[in-house]
């Protein structure tokens, strides 16, 4: 939590039992005086978001309270019982949502350059599987990383629309929820020039059903020691995917649901006894490649591994005519990555 929240959710935990003692009829121009202070300076300098609601509510009763000289715990037993138990709610309320979903920074680089970021629209020549539309195309956001000379440029966002809402939607969400995370400070610049040089490249893919910006602090710290980071969304199997003219493409659930099915299922729980079983590193090894053969992970191994190909056929082309034009180090590239895109990295690679 930020400093300002922590002191508002500080105040509204003592202020009800300070007013209500005999103390505060004589100074409430003072109290309201802070109170309001701390509730502008609060939204000017850190700004509002959803999470606190529960606090604001706490602070205007308690304000309503002092301007009337009312005491919070006033009147018989069960009045009092009933105010604290509103009052016991509110605060759990009020600490635990900014706890839960807080405002955050990420770790300053350490490297000695600065870190940029442009995404690239690429329409590759492979059919799109997921679709049901013939001649439909795979097409891909990579959004590239690089040293960035910084002239005035902002710093961009937490995690662009797309992703906010495909999270949202994995965990059954509103889609406002994240919005707080506009309050996110980065470490990347939007649309900078590229550093003077050339820089090796690495082109990174990310996990199932994950998203290919959620890996900021690696990836910054990766670009501020002198890389270019290709970072892939593979199109309909992470959270969401943003493409120029605004059309937003989610996690396809009925492509992943048709195949991880129930024989997936059978297959994968009799992979594991086989394996449980196997007494030898042969027969182990057999297992394994067993699984690495025929379980479905291997045909989405496979289509991110061509999503990889596909990128790296273009990294001549960009660096011709391309914002990384004459900065990519072609002799130098490579790829890594997370879960199944470490499988799809591997992959590419062998």
């Amino acid at each position: 939590m930020r400093i300002l929240e922590i002191i508002l959710l500080i105040t509204i935990t003592v202020l009800p039992f300070y007013i209500s003692t005999k103390k505060f009829p004589s100074n409430k121009k003072v109290l309201l005086s802070i109170i309001g202070a701390l509730l502008v300076l609060h939204f000017l300098i850190e700004g509002y978001r959803w999470q606190m609601i529960p606090a604001y509510l706490t602070i205007l009763i308690l304000a309503w309270c002092i301007s009337k000289e009312y005491s919070f715990f006033k009147g018989g037993w069960f009045r009092k019982a009933i105010s604290g138990l509103a009052l016991i709610i509110l605060l759990f309320l009020g600490w635990i949502l900014p706890y839960l979903l807080p405002v955050f920074d990420l770790p300053e680089t350490t490297g000695k350059y600065k870190v940029g970021a442009q995404d690239i629209h690429l329409i590759t020549n492979q059919d799109e599987p997921i679709t049901l539309e013939k001649g439909d195309k795979r097409e891909l956001m990579i959004k590239a990383w690089y040293p960035a000379k910084i002239n005035n440029e902002e710093k961009e966002g937490f995690l662009n629309q797309a992703e906010r809402i495909g999270f949202a939607v994995k965990y059954g969400l509103p889609t406002s929820i994240f919005n707080y995370l506009d309050h996110v400070n980065t470490n990347t610049f939007v649309n900078p020039a590229v550093e003077d040089g050339k820089f090796p490249v690495l082109i990174f893919s990310h996990g199932q059903y994950s998203n290919a910006t959620g890996y900021y602090s690696i990836l910054e710290e990766i670009v501020s020691h002198g890389y270019i980071v290709l970072n892939i969304n593979h199109t309909y199997e992470s959270v969401g995917s943003l493409f120029p003219n605004g059309e937003i493409k989610l996690f396809d659930k009925a492509w992943d649901k048709k195949n991880i099915n129930e024989e997936m299922a059978q297959m994968a729980w009799n992979l594991k006894q086989n394996y449980k079983k196997a007494t030898t590193f042969e027969e182990k090894l057999k297992v394994s490649e067993n699984a690495i053969r025929n379980y479905v992970a291997a045909e989405i191994t496979l289509r991110w591994s061509n999503d990889i190909s596909s990128v790296i056929d273009e990294i001549n082309n960009w660096n011709k005519t391309s914002f990384l034009a004459n900065h990519m180090d072609t002799s130098k590239i490579g790829a890594f990555g997370h879960s199944q895109g470490g499988a799809a990295a591997g992959q590419a690679s062998s």
